[in-house]
């Protein structure tokens, strides 16, 4: 009688957005700063940082053609 209920681990599915990476980060204490006095300055961060890799795959530099 003494049985116990086996729940089946949770795993997280595919979902609409990629999982994030948990990193430690040290950067300029006035650049903390100004990002604090932002409203979720953590997800600020993160649309600056996802902006820049955007734009930065988006240029293509042509070498050694001409």
């Amino acid at each position: 009688m003494n049985e116990q209920i086996v729940k089946p681990k949770r795993v997280r599915g595919k979902g609409k957005r990629p999982a994030l990476a948990h990193v430690n980060l040290r950067l300029p204490i006035d650049v903390v700063d100004y990002f604090q006095q932002l409203p979720n300055y953590t997800g600020k961060m993160r649309e600056v940082l996802t902006e820049y890799v955007r734009n930065a795959k988006n240029k293509v530099t042509i070498i050694g053609k001409g």
